[in-house]
């Protein structure tokens, strides 16, 4: 029996994000980030109380926090895949009796 593979760009950058995602400090990160962002929205909305002068290095924190980390998931992502010869070829699986052969565009195992 023999089975195709290749990774799309697409799957790859989904890979990424769950596998950062799935760390509890970048869920940690995350939810601090949207706190920032919500307290300065309120801050501009009128709930002046939680802060004495205007929040802006919080508010620019919480967007890193929420925005900034993951685009340069995406961007990494797609740099790697971009750069990495074995990610973007096609990979053949062959099963036999006794073995598995794998062969790539690049190699063969």
């Amino acid at each position: 029996m023999i089975i195709k593979t290749k990774l799309e760009l697409k799957e790859y950058i989904k890979l990424m994000y769950v596998l950062t995602y799935r760390k509890p400090m970048v869920i940690i990160i995350s939810i601090i980030g949207l706190v920032m962002i919500i307290g300065t929205l309120g801050y501009f909305l009128g709930f002046k109380d939680m802060y004495e002068s205007a929040p802006i290095v919080p508010g620019a924190l919480g967007f890193a926090f929420v925005i900034l980390v993951p685009f340069s998931i995406y961007r990494g992502a797609k740099r790697n895949f971009s750069s990495s010869g074995r990610l973007n070829e096609t990979i053949n699986y062959e099963f036999t009796e006794d073995r598995i052969i794998i062969t790539g565009e690049s190699f063969t195992s």
